[in-house]
């Protein structure tokens, strides 16, 4: 198999894999671009590609905001259950849910005005 002869003039680094247009510049100025250093032996320092643009059109406005945001849980976010029951003036608790009653129809509208004052929006 041929394998490529290297030119003795050349530096070790040359048979490496071709550079990105931005990495050109690196390897003008010193004769390994491995080693970043310019002709005066001093350090340069590297300007990233990544990012040249931000997206912020995700962030303009608070709805939007709100709607991509990761993790929040707020009152807003909460449903109070409420388990109904025939009759008037009944209070039943559940067994299984400790805290929990079923409640009767009058009862409802006195438990949605407890939600709406503790700000849970729904029932």
């Amino acid at each position: 198999e041929d394998m490529p002869v290297q030119d003795p003039s050349l530096p070790a680094c040359a048979l490496e894999a071709r550079a990105f247009p931005w990495q050109a510049e690196a390897k003008a100025a010193s004769p390994c671009h491995k080693c970043r250093a310019s002709p005066g032996g001093q350090m340069r320092p590297i300007s990233a590609p990544y990012p040249a643009a931000r997206f912020r059109r995700l962030r303009r406005t608070a709805s939007l905001r709100a709607l991509t945001q990761e993790n929040h849980l707020s009152v807003g976010d909460l449903i109070w259950p409420v388990f109904v029951r025939d009759g008037t003036k009944v209070e039943e608790p559940i067994a299984s849910m400790p805290g929990v009653n079923r409640i009767s129809i009058d009862n409802v509208v006195r438990a949605a005005e407890q939600a709406a004052s503790l700000g849970i929006p729904a029932i």
